[in-house]
């Protein structure tokens, strides 16, 4: 099974053999009543002009692969890989790729009256589907969300549509429910900072310690510290963790691999701590993920 990012890779290098400008395509994953879960692909990249949409559902996105940045009349963030990103419907927005090209997000789409019964099953006020926020931070408590969202997408479900919708919605509620405002970084921060995050993603057993990726910044480490976690949301350990902890996730539901091959292969260098790891953000050992899938 191919990864988000081996996907795009080859999405983006298809359109530039061609000569072709970059652009979007979403196909459907499932179809409900009031509601749909999409793959949105996109291969533009920082020479594409930014044209306008509106979110005619109330969306949910869950970013898997690349980089991008998004304003919109309700607000504006920078993304990467591990974000989610929260459109509210007639919300006017445009998204550009200063940082990389390409991206792919799993999107959970609902109508507002849909959305508006979601949110009464956990004893919400209706809220009309309006946001406070255009995006959520990197977390590890969603390392396992992320996973099983991109092996729904890639065919590997395990589970049903509806209880994967009504986890994402029931994330996204509580995640809302813990997070305040926060101020908005600079655009060379998150230019900077996304680039960094970018390079994680791709090449996830890569030396990622504070010193090489502050390197790759030009930033003390001190400074790339707090410059990361103002733009990603998260430190920069706790973000090579998620990454490597969600390709990990990826692989087990996508191969027959030895677990202690993932567990190296995604750059943990010792078993043990991989266990701990993957059950702290799973909620399952590797073992129990993978035999999940049948």
């Amino acid at each position: 099974m191919l990864s988000s990012h081996q996907i795009i890779a080859r999405l983006v290098a298809g359109r530039r053999a061609r000569g072709e400008r970059g652009s979007a395509s979403i196909a459907p994953i499932f179809q409900g009543e009031g509601w749909r879960i999409a793959d949105i692909l996109c291969s533009a990249d920082a020479s594409d002009a930014a044209f306008e949409e509106q979110h005619d559902y109330v969306s949910i996105a869950l970013v898997v692969a690349g980089a991008f940045s998004y304003r919109s009349s309700a607000g504006s963030s920078d993304l990467c890989s591990g974000s989610m990103l929260l459109g509210s419907p007639r919300t006017s927005f445009s998204c550009t790729h200063e940082h990389g090209a390409g991206d792919r997000c799993i999107a959970f789409q609902f109508s507002p009256e849909c959305y508006d019964e979601l949110l009464a099953l956990f004893g919400a006020a209706k809220a009309g589907a309006i946001f406070p926020r255009v995006a959520l931070p990197i977390s590890t408590r969603g390392a396992a969300l992320f996973a099983r969202a991109e092996a729904f997408a890639s065919g590997q479900a395990t589970g049903s549509a509806h209880e994967l919708a009504l986890s994402t919605v029931s994330w996204i509620f509580e995640a809302l429910d813990r997070l305040g405002r926060a101020s908005s970084p600079t655009p060379a921060q998150a230019q900077a900072m996304l680039a960094v995050a970018r390079a994680i993603d791709e090449h996830v057993s890569g030396d990622h310690s504070v010193r090489t990726l502050a390197l790759r910044a030009s930033m003390s480490p001190f400074h790339f510290i707090r410059c990361f976690k103002r733009v990603v949301g998260t430190t920069p350990h706790a973000y090579v963790r998620i990454a490597r902890l969600r390709a990990a996730g990826r692989m087990l539901c996508g191969s027959n691999l030895p677990i202690a091959t993932v567990a190296f292969d995604v750059g943990f260098q010792d078993l043990s701590v991989f266990n701990h790891a993957f059950r702290e953000a799973f909620g399952m050992t590797p073992r129990q993920l993978r035999e999940s899938r049948a």
